[in-house]
């Protein structure tokens, strides 16, 4: 009995090893147990010679033991590979899955998307098709791409620079000029990038239809063209200033027309980035005047004004002008924009001046006449009305003075 239980403790020791050595690990115990021929001694318990019936029988427990424990193991291993072909399996559908979210992404996108060859087409999505003009798909795949795009610079490995393209690399985008089966010309953004397909190198390009865009983009410069046409040929100078709302230190000349330069004397190349409060072109005595208009447009409290200043010019000499200015916020808010109109309007100040003057004075004394003189009466009377004073008016005439007023005039 002690001897079997020996044999069984050595047994269940063995099951302890890794499982790759457990059927080596039994058949040790056996063979060790058999040389030694180990067993205890029912009486002193000490080593003695086991008989051949024990032997026999244990070797025989042992074995078994080890073939089961071999069958384990191969259990084992075919667990561990059906659990590598599940992996494996769940791996090639998520493949799959994403390979079928990316032809459906292709398929339903507007924009026209090729892959090519050596120059030939090799597939085209639905947008290709529709751009392209063509039928269906099959009116484009194997003709090369070179004669739709024959200006088109693309990286392939026959294309000018003779490299062969990097796949994976990012879109390069130009815009091309595309021919169309029906010969039509379409401007298009073209994007195209390496890609590999079936273990050979090839190009996925990006097709963008922006013939709107290009002519909205024509039509805008057609219409900034003229428009600075026509601020040339104004006669009123045309200054554009840029700057930060709230931050009228910070407006700064962007345009300085050659009209504004007639008028202050001041070239163009002098005047563009220069502060507004850095320009010499206005009087000390109207600065006070200007600022407070600057401030009504960069706080946005009025959104345009006009504003009449004595501008200084390179000579030094004074010009009475009239300024229409109009403000606009961009769409952020911050930066701002002013545009600034200058009438030099002297002459025209003079002139209204002159005609005051000749309205209310002789013109060949240069006296107040008598307009001049019951302006003044009715001032002085409407001041002794409010101040409840008196006033007196003294004649002095002069002895046959309507003969000479005849006469000389």
């Amino acid at each position: 009995m002690v001897g079997g239980a020996l044999y069984a403790v050595l047994v269940l020791a063995s099951a302890w090893l890794p499982w790759s050595t457990a059927p080596v690990g039994a058949g040790v115990v056996a063979t060790l147990l058999n040389v030694t021929g180990y067993a205890a001694s029912p009486d002193s318990l000490v080593p003695v010679w086991l008989s051949v019936t024990n032997r026999t029988t244990a070797v025989a427990v042992i074995w078994t033991t080890a073939i089961l424990l071999y069958r384990r193991l191969e259990v084992e291993r075919a667990l561990a590979a059906s659990q590598a072909r599940y992996q494996a399996l769940l791996a090639e559908r998520a493949l799959q899955e994403s390979q079928d979210r990316y032809r459906q992404l292709i398929e339903a996108s507007p924009d026209a998307i090729l892959v090519h060859q050596d120059d030939l087409i090799r597939f085209v999505n639905p947008g290709a098709v529709a751009l392209f003009g063509a039928t269906d798909a099959a009116a484009l795949i194997g003709r090369p791409l070179r004669g739709f795009l024959p200006e088109a610079k693309r990286a392939e490995g026959e294309a000018r620079t003779g490299q062969p393209i990097e796949p994976e690399r990012p879109a390069a985008w130009t815009e091309e000029r595309l021919v169309r089966l029906d010969g039509r010309m379409v401007d298009v953004e073209v994007g195209g990038v390496g890609i590999t397909v079936d273990g050979q190198v090839g190009v996925q390009t990006i097709l963008r239809d922006i013939s709107q865009r290009k002519r909205a983009e024509e039509e805008l410069a057609r219409a900034y063209g003229l428009l600075n046409q026509h601020l040339a040929n104004t006669p009123l100078g045309v200054l554009e200033w840029q700057g930060k709302r709230n931050q009228v230190g910070q407006l700064r000349v962007l345009r300085w027309s050659g009209q504004a330069e007639a008028i202050f004397g001041f070239p163009e190349a002098e005047m563009i980035g220069k502060r507004w409060d850095e320009l010499a072109v206005i009087a000390a005595r109207d600065f006070e005047k200007a600022n407070a208009s600057a401030q009504d447009l960069v706080r946005g409290l009025k959104p345009r004004n006009v504003v009449t200043l004595r501008n200084s010019t390179r000579n030094g000499s004074l010009r009475v002008c009239r300024w229409y200015n109009s403000a606009l916020l961009s769409e952020n808010g911050g930066d701002l924009t002013v545009l600034s109109l200058v009438e030099d309007i002297t002459e025209l100040v003079e002139a209204e001046e002159r005609i005051r003057h000749l309205a209310h004075h002789d013109p060949l004394t240069g006296l107040p006449n008598r307009l001049l003189l019951q302006d003044r009466l009715e001032q002085a009377l409407a001041r002794a009305r409010r101040a409840e004073n008196q006033i007196a008016v003294m004649l002095v005439d002069l002895d046959d003075f309507k003969t000479i007023n005849d006469t000389l005039g």
